[in-house]
């Protein structure tokens, strides 16, 4: 499965999203397709797995896209609806939240939401 807007918009938290991810077509785009990328899905699992929040494992990725970074950069609400995104792929892949933060290594996201295997 993968996440995208639809995903977003059945879900009851994620919906209050939509509107700053259809603000940016392009970097909404750009963003599930990273999101959903099978090698990024591993990263952000393999992220938690050595102990770091899951966005830990995509950031870079996020950061130095040409239509994800000056969104992120910018736009409080889209790096919220990121936090969101990651959410949705870590559940599709049966993680659950901690409700504990971590420290993310990024110039635009300072911490993010770790995960357990449910």
């Amino acid at each position: 499965m993968s996440v995208g807007r639809s995903t977003f918009e059945s879900d009851t938290h994620g919906a209050k999203y939509l509107k700053v991810l259809d603000a940016h077509p392009s970097a909404r785009d750009r963003f599930f397709h990273l999101l959903n990328d099978p090698c990024n899905e591993h990263r952000l699992v393999d992220a938690e797995a050595l102990g770091h929040p899951a966005l830990s494992g995509i950031v870079r990725f996020l950061d130095s896209d040409p239509e994800v970074g000056p969104v992120v950069a910018t736009e409080l609400r889209f790096r919220q609806a990121v936090g969101v995104g990651v959410r949705l792929k870590m559940e599709e892949r049966g993680w659950a939240k901690t409700g504990v933060k971590g420290p993310v290594l990024s110039p635009y996201f300072s911490r993010a939401e770790r995960y357990v295997a449910a």
